[in-house]
Order: C-alpha cells, then sequence, then structure tokens
C-alpha cells in the first residue's frame, strides 16, 4: 500500500499493481497534504488505533513506474514527508472502467484490520486521478466532522 496524511487523518491506498496508489499519493501532497509511505508499511495496534509508518529499509524512497526509485526527501521537499500518522481510511483502488463511477461503493462499508474497525472505501483505479483525489478529500472531510461530533 500507500499510506499519506491528508488534512491530518491517515488513508492507506491498497490495490493491485498499477491501479495508480502511488500516482494518488503523490498527486495529493501536490495538493498540500504530507506523504509517509510507498509499498512497505509498518503498522502497529495502540489501543483502539492503528499506527503505520514506513518500513525502516524503504522509508526514504518511493518507487514511481515511470521514473524508477527516487528519494522521497529530494523528489517531494522534507516538508511534504510525514514520518506517521494513526490510520483512518482505506482506500481500495480497482481495475475497472469508466462506468465504475455509478457503482462506487458506500462510504458506510468498514474492514476490519488487526482487530481495528476502520472506515473503507472502494473507487475505480488509474487513470482518474484527480477524481479519486476529490472523492478522497471529501471522505476524509466527512470522517473529520464525525470525529468532531464523536460519532467515531
Amino acid at each position: 500500500g500507500t499510506f499519506v496524511n491528508v488534512s491530518g487523518l491517515g488513508v492507506i491506498f491498497v490495490g493491485d499493481s498499477g491501479t495508480g496508489k502511488t500516482k494518488y499519493a503523490l498527486e495529493l501532497v501536490g495538493r498540500g497534504h504530507q506523504w509517509i509511505a510507498d509499498d512497505a508499511l509498518d503498522i502497529e495496534r495502540r489501543g483502539d488505533l492503528l499506527y503505520g509508518r514506513g518500513h525502516d529499509l524503504v522509508k526514504s524512497f518511493i518507487n514511481i513506474r515511470s521514473r524508477g526509485i527516487v528519494e522521497a526527501d529530494k523528489f517531494l521537499g522534507a516538508q511534504a514527508i510525514l514520518d506517521g500518522s494513526v490510520i483512518n481510511l482505506i482506500v481500495e483502488l480497482r481495475k475497472t472502467d469508466q462506468k465504475a463511477w455509478q457503482k462506487i461503493d458506500s462510504e458506510d462499508e468498514s474492514c476490519d484490520i488487526m482487530g481495528v474497525k476502520l472506515p473503507c472505501m472502494g473507487l475505480p483505479g488509474f487513470p482518474q486521478t484527480r477524481r479519486i483525489c476529490r472523492h478522497v478529500e471529501l471522505r476524509v472531510q466527512e470522517l473529520m466532522r464525525k470525529m468532531e461530533r464523536g460519532d467515531s
């Protein structure tokens, strides 16, 4: 998966190779959010929360399909990188066609990871970069409102 922090909430993109996980995460960083990790994540349970960060061996690198492996801090700038975050949302990217936009999964889905229930959403994968990023940002805003009301 690929892990970013969007407006203060941790979002992990999962999906098959070629669905755009790294591409979407980089697009979100370009929109002012923060990069955490690509491909290898360390996840640990802390009470009722999951905390994630990049695996020590690869946390400084990003594997970009068109460029190869680059150093994250040189490519993005140190201010765009975060060491770790609580995990708040899982986004599953799926290989699909244009009609999939009519069938976006319910935003009320959840998944269980290490005994912690997390919100999950399924979205069509590459090449819908801007639309995907906007959907993720809107979902994060919705989660933030729920957290503020205590509806977590």
